[in-house]
This record gives C-alpha cells, structure tokens and sequence, in this order.
C-alpha cells in the first residue's frame, strides 16, 4: 500500500508448473478478458477517477472476500491485516470500497507485501464470484521528502521506467504461492495496464499489464 502512491513487479512461470497460459495480443486479450465490468486500478477516491494502483491478480470460481482472504493466509504471507488508507474499486457501474487487506507485516511502519482487492458487485458468467486485486511490494520510507514522516513506497520499474517494479513482484508472490497447489488454475491474460504512478519517494511504478487469474475453488 502507498497513501496516495503506489505499486508492482515481474513475472516467473516455473517449469513443469500445473498453469494454462493464454498469450495474445495486448488488444486481443483486453477484449477477451471476459470482465468487462472490472476496472484494470484501484482508486483513491469514492468516484473512481483517480487510478492509483494496477489490478494484476482476479480471483475467480467461488472467490468471495472470505474465501480469498482464507486462501491468502493459506498459501502466501500476507496474513495480516494492513491499511487505514482504504482504496476502491470500479466493477459494474459501481465505485466500491475495498474488502480484502491483508499483508505480510503486522505492523504499519515497516517494508511489507501488500494486497488489497474487491468482490465483484455482480457474479460473472464465465469466471464465477470474482474479486480483483492489486498486491505489490512496497518499502517503508522515512527520508524521502515527500514521504515524511514515513509512508509506503512502492519499488519503482514498469515498461517506461525500466525493471520490475513493487507491482510485478508482488503479482509473482501470489502466483508463488498458489501455483501447483491443489484445485487452483493459473491462467494469464495481457490487460495492457501499464501506467505508471509517482511513488512519494519520487519513483515511479507500474505493471507490465500481465494479470493472473486464479481460480478458488468451492470450499477451498
């Protein structure tokens, strides 16, 4: 998390890992994501017009808040609650505030993995109950200026900047932590959501527009 800035990283597939992977076209796969309703950020305010972070992560099949919030703790470290700074989401029409906010520290002043999403508004015919979601590494940062008297940064990189940032990495530690484990599919898609966003620290980040979807399944 950053308040107001933010974050993301890169991509590793492992060999021999049980994933589907579906390469296309950035405009191909836009089209086809199949979740018309979803926003590709989250935002700062009630309205949704002002992106802050990537969406690289939607759950899917039966990913209600509950049940992305116990598969987190399940199989990654991000099994602590996070942020007084509540960010939203777009999904169907409506501007939505966050339900999952979980991280890899229990405390606010620290160097962390971060992830907040949403539970869809409405269920989607393909992919089910579905909550999108924006995790990213973020460091703690006291000397910066504009991050006084401390703030999250998340750790610059993305198409423009150059390297991985925050983003990418924290979408590979989700990918980590379900890949090969039982009743989860991995399949990639190519949103094209790859703008980048000031962090306090000056940097900027963003994703390389990769998103993951990861099916939940039923009363997993």
């Amino acid at each position: 998390m950053r308040f107001p800035f933010h974050r993301t990283f890169a991509v590793a597939l492992a060999s021999g890992a049980a994933i589907v992977i579906v390469l296309a076209t950035a405009q191909f796969s836009r089209a086809s994501h199949q979740i018309s309703s979803t926003g590709h950020y989250s935002h700062s305010n009630g309205s949704c017009t002002s992106k802050v972070d990537p969406v690289t992560i939607v759950f899917t099949g039966s990913a209600s808040t509950g049940n992305v919030n116990q598969n987190l703790i399940q199989h990654t470290a991000l099994d602590h609650g996070a942020s007084p700074f509540p960010q939203n989401f777009s999904t169907s029409g409506q501007c939505l505030q966050q339900t999952v906010d979980k991280s890899s520290c229990a405390l606010l002043a620290c160097t962390r993995d971060h992830i907040r999403g949403r539970q869809a508004a409405v269920t989607n015919p393909t992919y089910g109950t579905t909550t999108q979601a924006t995790p990213h590494h973020e460091d703690w940062v006291t000397a910066a200026i504009g991050c006084f008297p401390g703030n999250h940064a998340v750790d610059k990189g993305g198409l423009q900047t150059g390297g991985t940032s925050g983003f990418d990495r924290g979408r590979t530690l989700v990918f980590n932590g379900f890949n090969g484990q039982s009743g989860h599919t991995i399949t990639t898609f190519n949103w094209g959501n790859t703008m980048e966003f000031a962090q306090c620290d000056g940097d900027m980040a963003g994703s390389n527009g990769l998103v993951y979807y990861i099916t939940i399944p039923h009363g997993h």
